[in-house]
């Protein structure tokens, strides 16, 4: 981290000298407006918890508009950017992105840094957590194509121990045009972040590719390497129930993305209980239970409820997913005291891989099946018609943990 400080240092005492040199050749400044977009069409992420996983992944469209100014060796740009999410119920905070560097002939050495514009506490919006950057952007001319490839490494530090460090390399090329050129992209990203000692850590790596479109002469440098992320939210009461086929000491271990807020019993470094075939754990209600923060994507399926109907709704839901009728008792009385004030509310499933994404779980002995759901619950003032996801089948055949939890957003 210091080296890389150190680095963006050197790289913006070089400008400040080249401003003082240059200062009186006011003929080699020139000013590029552009405007781009980027539009993602496919991508694969692997991210680490206990284990390597394959996981869903969105990748994040951005428009943005700036300008670059360049004077001799000297340039810099400016841009404010606007990113959606390609997918999914996820609102971004517009940020502002500002770097300089020395322009040399085949390469650019750069440094910059990006801040949102949006500083409302949602708990809808994602913000970027990356907020520095260093790198080489090297450019190669053939003709008709232009190809340039950017490299960078980005860190950043966010409220609640959330640490992010990676590098991004991305490729483009251009068809060039005087003033409108479209490109193909792809970006390869390798992520580490470390929230605190007790929670440890996780790291992943993605890749997409799609298209964009540039209006301006300037190749529109960017913050690559940055991380977008939620405000933490606390999910409920999550209760972890256990069914081994014999009577046998259980060891389990959950890695919260935030912090760990409670828990029954105490975790410590991990519950390690003796669990019944019946689900009974002695010295618990028949659960573990424990709460936590996390920054989690709000899916795009679900389905939009009167809060006269949240009873029935969750009996009936949860029995689809394969829930028993103890688990769905416990769930119910819960929730159906909370969902109360909102004549409507829109609840959305996450399941299973979507949950170890931001709370991993491990169980030893290894279970035959685990099935995991929370649901992110956000208050409305008036029915919104959402797509109904699709509900997969569950086997409760040999050993079988289930867990299941609620988000509330109030808005």
């Amino acid at each position: 981290m210091r080296k890389s400080r150190l680095i963006l240092s050197v790289v913006f005492i070089s400008v400040i000298d080249q401003i003082a040199v240059l200062a009186q050749d006011r003929s080699k400044l020139s000013i590029q407006p552009y405007l781009s977009i980027e539009k993602s069409f496919s991508g694969s992420k692997l991210e680490f918890g206990y284990e390597w996983k394959n996981v869903d992944f969105k990748p994040v469209d951005i428009a943005s508009a700036g300008a670059t100014l360049k004077f001799s060796k000297f340039t810099a740009s400016a841009a404010l950017a606007a990113p959606w999410a390609n997918g999914g119920d996820m609102d971004f905070s517009p940020y502002l992105d500002l770097s300089g560097g020395l322009d040399f002939s085949h390469f650019t050495v750069y440094g910059g840094r990006i801040s949102s514009v949006d500083n409302t506490d949602d708990h809808s919006k994602y913000d970027l957590i990356n907020p520095f950057y260093i790198g080489v952007q090297g450019r190669y001319d053939m003709g008709i194509m232009l190809f340039v490839d950017d490299f960078q490494f980005g860190w950043g530090e966010e409220e609640n121990n959330f640490d992010y460090s990676g590098f991004a390399n991305t490729l483009k090329a251009y068809v060039k045009h005087k003033y409108l050129m479209p490109y193909f992209f792809a970006t390869l990203e390798l992520w580490r972040g470390i929230n605190d000692d007790k929670n440890g850590f996780f790291d992943n790596t993605s890749f997409n590719i799609g298209l964009g479109l540039l209006l301006g002469k300037s190749t529109a440098r960017k913050c690559n390497a940055m991380r977008s992320v939620g405000s933490l939210v606390t999910v409920r009461k999550p209760n972890i129930y256990i069914y081994p086929v014999e009577p046998c000491s259980v060891s389990v271990m959950i890695r919260p993305q935030g912090e760990m807020l409670t828990s029954i019993p105490e975790y410590g470094d991990g519950w390690n209980v003796f669990a019944y075939p019946d689900g009974w754990i002695p010295g618990t209600d028949g659960f573990l239970f424990y709460e936590a923060s996390v920054k989690i994507d709000t899916p795009s399926e679900g389905w939009c409820m009167n809060r006269d109907e949240i009873k029935p709704f969750f009996n009936d839901i949860l029995s689809q997913y394969g829930f028993n009728k103890r688990e769905i008792s416990d769930f119910v009385e819960y929730w159906e005291k909370i969902l109360v004030d909102a004549p409507y509310y829109s609840i959305y499933p996450v399941l299973n891989e979507a949950v170890d994404r931001v709370c991993p779980l491990a169980v030893e002995p290894e279970p035959d099946h685990i099935l995991r759901l929370w649901f992110v619950i956000k208050s409305a003032e008036k029915f919104i018609d959402l797509p109904k996801p699709i509900i997969p089948s569950f086997s409760r055949n040999g050993f079988v943990v289930t867990e299941w939890g609620g988000i509330l957003i109030n808005k």
